[in-house]
């Protein structure tokens, strides 16, 4: 199981201490009491491996950044971010068919995703758009999964160090 614990140093919030008890409680289909699972968690040793990166793509519509990658045992987190740089209006068809953009115009994207195996000597961003149906559903392909309409032109290619733990 996976739980993040994001903090805002601004927060005035402490940081999780070095070690610390851990409740889970978990309820199961057919199962009358929760299932109780309680363990000791110990931060790691293993240094994270971060990416700076502020690297930028960009096509006369819209602009992806990919801004940090961070390699742990446990996880990988790439934060990365859009901005439209033209009105919705003066996009091409390809952007704006069957589209809604009306919930974000800008925005930031942490996503988590299983850790590797082993280092990988290089991560590439492949930006998408997800098209929708009228009145906002998934358009779906022929397997059942959400048509992704790739912008190839903002793919980014990073190196990843191998020897550092801190970039």
């Amino acid at each position: 199981m996976l739980i993040p614990y994001m903090r805002d140093p601004a927060s005035g919030k402490p940081a999780l201490p070095d070690q610390f008890e851990l409740e889970v409680y978990a309820k199961l289909k057919g199962v009358a009491e929760p299932f109780r699972i309680q363990t000791t968690v110990h931060k790691t040793k293993i240094n994270n491996k971060i990416l700076q990166l502020q690297m930028s793509k960009s096509n006369p519509y819209l602009a992806f950044t990919a801004e940090k990658v961070e390699i742990t045992p446990i996880t990988t987190k790439s934060t990365t971010s859009f901005k439209m740089l033209t009105d919705i209006a003066h996009m091409p068809d390809d952007y704006t068919v069957e589209r809604e953009y009306n919930y974000i115009k800008n925005g930031q994207t942490i996503t988590l995703f299983t850790p590797f195996v082993d280092t990988p000597q290089k991560i590439i961003f492949k930006p998408y758009i997800l098209p929708t149906q009228p009145g906002g559903s998934a358009l779906l392909d022929a397997n059942g999964n959400w048509t992704r309409h790739y912008i190839d032109e903002l793919e980014i290619t990073i190196d990843v160090p191998q020897h550092t733990n801190r970039q």
